[in-house]
């Protein structure tokens, strides 16, 4: 089958172009429908392809660069029916349908079906009958034969001939009514019943049922007596009461002994005297030399150790983090550790002493 479409630029035709069909896939699946044809050119825009697909394609051809956005691409659908001809319509007669009507033997030898297809066509319509009617009329011999529907039609009428004459009449309603023994409803009775009911609560409760509810619930409750409520209190505010609270507080609480009291005291002026190991003009004197040996963790060990970290010459590594901290003659290392910072804080780790 050979497909034509066509290429405009501005609604002047597009000719010169070199199209290429770049979307070639199914439309059950989107899958590949195979290799895409080639597209030539005819003539004055137009463009042409030729394709026998098995199944319906999509088919997208693109135009070109040369062409704006909304020009270059063409979009169809390639079906197997597009090229549905009648094959066989080659080998049938050639004659017109005017030349067959007015053969002069013309003869239809059989209908077939064809009169109940039209019958049975919901739509079917004559648009004219000529002088049928006229003709069937004039005929001498014609007959009308008896109809499929007569049956229906009998048991029909057998039903109505029992109808009145004016089925909907009141007059043949009150009729019937009045020979089927029907009984009209006691309308002022039922009036009378709504005039007592309508001056009822929404709730209505008989008083004496109220009364024997609340008798029985009165019956069930047994509040504390005068004496049992005093009996559970009167413990509360005696004061006897309350100096036996007190002096059982008192009993349980064990306080250390004088003894217990002077060895505490004892053993924190031991401490005291244990840090007593350099006296006060050593301390006015500021003598921290690195010649000097004081005891570890001594006072004065403490304090030497102090200022060669915060007064002495302190040497960090970049890469690494570690540092070095220097005793007064700047050559001896007096302290070794690390300093990180991840970007947020900057954190010095504990010395190491040598």
């Amino acid at each position: 089958m050979i497909y034509v479409v066509y290429f405009a630029s501005a609604g002047v035709p597009a000719t010169g172009l070199s199209p290429s069909i770049v979307t070639y896939i199914k439309v059950s699946d989107g899958s590949s429908g195979g290799s895409a044809p080639s597209v030539s050119e005819l003539s004055g825009g137009f463009y042409k392809f030729t394709a026998s697909p098995s199944e319906s394609l999509l088919v997208r051809i693109d135009g070109g660069t040369s062409l704006a956005n909304a020009d270059r691409y063409k979009v169809m659908q390639v079906t197997t029916n597009d090229g549905a001809l009648d094959a066989a319509i080659t080998s049938r007669s050639t004659l017109t349908a005017q030349q067959v009507w007015e053969y002069a033997t013309r003869t239809l030898s059989s209908f077939g079906t064809l009169v109940s297809d039209i019958w049975a066509n919901s739509t079917r319509t004559l648009s004219s009958f000529g002088t049928l009617i006229a003709d069937l009329w004039a005929n001498a011999t014609r007959t009308l034969t008896a109809g499929t529907r007569d049956s229906q039609i009998d048991a029909i009428k057998a039903k109505t001939d029992n109808l009145p004459s004016d089925p909907a009449s009141n007059t043949q309603v009150n009729t019937r009514l009045a020979t089927s023994g029907y009984t009209g409803p006691d309308n002022a009775g039922i009036a009378a019943i709504k005039a007592k009911t309508d001056n009822l609560p929404a709730a209505p409760a008989i008083e004496g049922n109220v009364q024997g509810h609340v008798a029985a619930a009165l019956a069930v409750y047994d509040p504390p007596t005068k004496v049992e409520m005093e009996a559970v209190v009167a413990p509360l505010a005696l004061e006897a009461g309350i100096e036996a609270h007190v002096l059982a507080v008192l009993n349980s609480y064990d306080p250390p002994t004088r003894a217990e009291a002077t060895a505490d005291k004892a053993a924190i002026l031991t401490a005291i005297a244990a840090l007593n190991d350099i006296t006060v003009g050593e301390l006015l004197a500021g003598d921290l030399s690195d010649s000097l040996s004081f005891p570890a963790n001594s006072l004065a060990d403490r304090l030497r150790k102090l200022f060669w970290i915060l007064c002495n010459r302190l040497v960090i590594t970049d890469g690494s983090g570690a540092f070095t901290a220097y005793k007064t003659d700047g050559v001896t290392p007096a302290a070794t550790g690390t300093i990180t910072d991840n970007g947020t804080n900057t954190v010095r780790s504990a010395p190491t002493w040598p």
